[in-house]
């Protein structure tokens, strides 16, 4: 996976001299669609084979991430241990053209990817901020269906709109 997320690496790391293991549940698993437990069960997993020597590197598929062993190892078994969802590591979070920042493997756990729609007033640092809040929260609380609107972590309110059609849930700052 050469056009992947890295997190955790060395510079100049390259995917492509390694070799890959595929962790997948069975069908008698799948058959309903991904489920939350069964998700976090296959990173619990991969977080344990982290620690085997050599080991390199771990890759979650549906995000594209590739992350060192290490830091794989340590956001999982915070999340598993009751800690915030590895936003950086399960997901990715990719800054768009028009300031927005998207997520890429939410879907995997809700159904669909977050687009934290642009805010003058918020630079990238603090929308990821915000953006990491939320990944948590819809792992949490699944998928939303109906516009609503949350308190964002600066006691801001957020409105979330789901597009059903384009498997995306659009945020903005404030009301509209």
């Amino acid at each position: 996976m050469a056009d992947g997320h890295l997190f955790g690496l060395p510079e100049g790391f390259d995917p492509a001299s390694c070799e890959g293991v595929a962790l997948t549940p069975g069908p008698h698993l799948t058959s309903g669609g991904p489920m939350v437990p069964v998700l976090r069960c296959l990173a619990w997993l991969a977080a344990e084979l982290a620690g085997l020597e050599h080991l390199r590197a771990i890759v979650w598929g549906p995000a594209r991430t590739i992350c060192g062993p290490d830091y794989f190892r340590d956001v999982v078994t915070r999340w598993i241990g009751g800690g915030a969802f590895p936003g950086l590591g399960l997901t990715a979070l990719l800054p768009q053209p028009d300031g927005a920042i998207l997520s890429e493997g939410l879907a995997l756990f809700t159904g669909q990817e977050l687009r934290l729609e642009p805010d003058p007033g918020q630079d990238q640092q603090q929308a990821a901020k915000v953006a990491l809040r939320l990944l948590h929260w819809l792992v949490e609380n699944g998928r939303v269906d109906q516009t609503m609107s949350l308190t964002g972590p600066s006691g801001e309110t957020l409105l979330l709109e789901p597009r059903a059609e384009a498997g995306i849930l659009h945020v903005w700052r404030g009301s509209r």
